[in-house]
């Protein structure tokens, strides 16, 4: 595929004599178990605990990547129509306590249906306050109970010109995966920013790929000033 930009993971920035600084994750997600800082509850549900086992696994997979992070949990997993689902209002709220408290990244591994508020708060948030977001591009993890749900986090496009939301968002740094033969995966779109693995723990899917770019990202902002999506890119591809 042209022009396709992939990422291993395994890029070592040189740390020359600058101090690196702490950098601080915002993780939106269903809640975490362990991995975590400081964990935030935006639904009904406690953010120390992840019913759907999901947000927990993230949050290892960025705390692996990034270990001097500070990491927050913002539990925003709601059940809806008999089924646990991202509810658009606790996202929005996510985002807003993101603003206010100064979170450098924010890491969004989850599919929901365009929202325009939600997709005016990245953008405040982008461009005002300098906070990077990292989203997953498309998924349809077939291991993953999380995933498995058409209308929840994890939804696949069928599309492959359209990026899913809140990953379509030209702020966002889209996030889709590998297969092992280094390809496009095929629960991923097509057209996302970057890609890298999305397999962890028998599961595969955009969430983990969106997970480790997040890490990666983290690191690069200890010893770097590129907090916008185009100069985070370049560090990146």
């Amino acid at each position: 595929m042209m022009g396709l930009a992939v990422v291993l993971v395994t890029t070592v920035i040189n740390p020359s004599l600058i101090l690196a600084k702490e950098v601080r994750i915002a993780i939106i997600d269903s809640g975490a178990t362990a991995h975590v800082d400081e964990a935030i509850s935006f639904s009904s549900y406690p953010a120390n605990t992840d019913p759907l086992h999901h947000g927990t696994v993230v949050s290892q997979l960025i705390r692996q990547g990034a270990p001097e992070a500070h990491l927050y949990m913002l539990q925003v997993c709601e059940h809806r129509d008999g089924k646990l689902k991202p509810s658009v209002d606790a996202v929005k709220d996510a985002i807003r306590w993101a603003i206010a408290n100064s979170i450098d990244v924010v890491n969004m591994s989850l599919v929901i249906e365009y929202d325009q508020e939600i997709d005016r708060l990245i953008t405040d948030a982008s461009i005002q306050h300098g906070i990077l977001f990292i989203a997953a591009s498309g998924n349809n993890a077939m291991k993953s109970q999380f995933a498995m749900d058409a209308n929840g986090f994890m939804t696949r496009n069928k599309s492959s010109g359209v990026i899913t939301f809140p990953a379509s968002n030209k702020y966002v740094i889209s996030v889709g995966g590998l297969n092992k033969q280094g390809k496009v995966a095929r629960y991923s779109d097509q057209v996302s920013d970057i890609y890298t693995d999305g397999k962890v723990m028998g599961q595969e899917g955009s969430s983990f790929s969106c997970a480790r770019i997040s890490a990666k990202v983290a690191e690069i902002l200890k010893l770097s000033q590129a907090n916008n999506k185009s100069s985070m890119l370049a560090y990146l591809k």
